[in-house]
C-alpha cells in the first residue's frame, strides 16, 4: 500500500506507474492522477501543442514524411489480409464518423486503435474491432499505451 501525494488516497501498489530513480521504485501519484494531470496540462496547453506541430511539420518536412509514411507502413502490415469488403467499409465509416463529429461539434475525434499497432509489450491489428472514435484528447492522453501497460 502506498500514500498518492495528489488525492491522499492510500493504494495498491498496483496503482502506481513505476520510477526507477525514486528509491521504492514508484512514482509518488497513482496513474489516475497522473493521467488527469496530463489531460489537463494537454487541455490548458491545446494550442501551444496544435501550433508546435504545424510548425515542427513545416520546418522538418523530411522528418514529418518519415514519420507519416512510417505509420502508413505500421497500419499497412497490421491490416491482415483476410479481412473483407464488409471491414474495409466498417473500418471507413468509423474514419467518416470520426470526421463528422469533429466538424459538427468543437471538439476534435480520432479513431484510435483499442490495443496499439506498436508497443513495446503487443501490438494490435488494424481491423474494425480494434478500434474506436474518441476525444483527441483522450487519445492524445493515452498516447501508445494499452490498457495493461
Amino acid at each position: 500500500m502506498k500514500l498518492c501525494r495528489s488525492c491522499g488516497e492510500t493504494l495498491e501498489l498496483s496503482e502506481f506507474n513505476k520510477n526507477a530513480q525514486r528509491l521504492d521504485g514508484l512514482h509518488s501519484y497513482c496513474k489516475q492522477c497522473s493521467r488527469s494531470k496530463v489531460r489537463n496540462s494537454y487541455q490548458k496547453n491545446h494550442e501551444h501543442y496544435l501550433q508546435y506541430k504545424r510548425n515542427y511539420s513545416k520546418t522538418n518536412p523530411e522528418k514529418y514524411r518519415k514519420y507519416r509514411a512510417t505509420r502508413r507502413a505500421r497500419e499497412f502490415s497490421a491490416k491482415p489480409s483476410w479481412l473483407t469488403k464488409d471491414h474495409e467499409d466498417q473500418i471507413d465509416s468509423l474514419y467518416r464518423l470520426a470526421r463528422d463529429l469533429s466538424e459538427s461539434t468543437e471538439i476534435g475525434y480520432h479513431v484510435d486503435h483499442i490495443v496499439p499497432l506498436n508497443n513495446n509489450r503487443v501490438c494490435g491489428l488494424h481491423v474494425p474491432w480494434n478500434l474506436r472514435v474518441i476525444t483527441q484528447t483522450e487519445n492524445l492522453t493515452k498516447g501508445n499505451t494499452h490498457c495493461n501497460d
